[in-house]
């Protein structure tokens, strides 16, 4: 049903970066990873809200040199750009009553670190559910 690619957040999002440290500190960053999600996702022309339950994939692709996240990281780094699918009105809602299951991996890209969030018959397709 859809796809969409960010770019991979700053490291002061990620949660091993954030433990111990003050909210404020990464506030900055937080804005401007915001306004990336919401621009890249007003760029694109989307249907109708996509109604839940909906099956949801984040997949974050590293290049190479780059530490891969431990899989619990993948909640931080989704957590903006699901923020802003649902403010753009992609989805309805981001709790599990709307978004079921959601999965969460890591790939290797050479060419484009990046991360990727899918729905739907996409989810079902690639991870055969």
């Amino acid at each position: 049903m859809g796809q969409i690619s960010f770019d991979l957040p700053p490291r002061s999002l990620r949660a091993n970066a954030r433990a111990g440290g003050h909210w404020s500190a990464a506030q900055k960053d937080k804005v401007a990873y915001h306004d990336h999600c919401v621009r890249v996702i007003q760029s694109i022309q989307w249907g109708p809200m996509t109604p839940g339950p909906v099956p949801v994939a984040v997949i974050a692709y590293y290049g190479p040199g780059e530490r891969m996240s431990d899989l619990s990281d993948l909640g931080f780094l989704a957590k903006v750009p699901l923020d802003c699918l649902v403010e753009c009105g992609v989805f309805q809602n981001d709790s599990p009553r709307f978004i079921k299951p959601f999965i969460a991996d890591c790939q290797r890209d050479r060419t484009w670190p990046r991360l990727t969030v899918l729905w739907g018959q996409d989810v079902k397709r690639r991870y055969g559910l």
